[in-house]
């Protein structure tokens, strides 16, 4: 029968003689547990989660609500984003293969019908996609802003995939629709 220590060695260290001198990752730990602080210089692995825990446990209780309901909105927020970057794809996948087999069958005859279909079907995807993006785009900016004005939908049909993908990014944290498109 195989044994297994089932008494684990611990070990104490009394945090009160540690002299808060730190040169190396295990005084940081030392000298965050004596202290109930991580200094911004800290790089021991793992550091960076006890700031947030200790960050955490110094709120007020008041605090600590409003923060904790703060995280639930954004992962709230983040599955609906989610969820609408999925629609948007499926739909603008949809679109662009329709329009992609289209372009390729006309091609395809002119060309050869297996050349034309590859090229419709690849350039059906990357349409697809495109569109995907812009769909989403729109969305997420009339659930976030309300409804769009006419020149902002045309504004971002016209745009390329980067800019569109900028406006994305900036949509995240933007507090107003101008914010979005701001280029200065």
């Amino acid at each position: 029968m195989n044994e297994t220590n089932v008494f684990p060695e611990y070990y104490l260290i009394p945090l009160n003689a540690f002299k808060d001198i730190v040169l190396d990752d295990v005084d940081q730990w030392v000298y965050a547990f004596k202290n109930n602080e991580v200094l911004d210089e800290f790089s021991a692995p793992g550091i960076g989660a006890l700031k947030k825990k200790l960050d955490y446990l110094g709120m007020d209780e008041k605090e600590r609500r409003r923060f904790d309901r703060h995280v639930d909105y954004a992962r709230s927020d983040w599955g609906m984003i989610e969820h609408a970057r999925e629609e948007g794809r499926e739909e603008g996948h949809e679109k662009g293969h329709e329009k992609g087999l289209k372009k390729g069958r006309a091609e395809g005859r002119a060309e050869g019908r297996a050349e034309g279909h590859r090229e419709g079907v690849a350039r059906g995807r990357e349409l697809g996609w495109e569109e995907a993006e812009v769909a989403l785009l729109v969305r997420l900016l009339e659930y976030k802003f309300g409804p769009l004005p006419t020149e902002v939908k045309e504004r971002i049909e016209k745009a390329g995939p980067e800019k569109v993908a900028l406006w994305e990014r900036r949509m995240l944290s933007a507090g107003t629709l101008n914010a979005v498109f701001d280029d200065s």
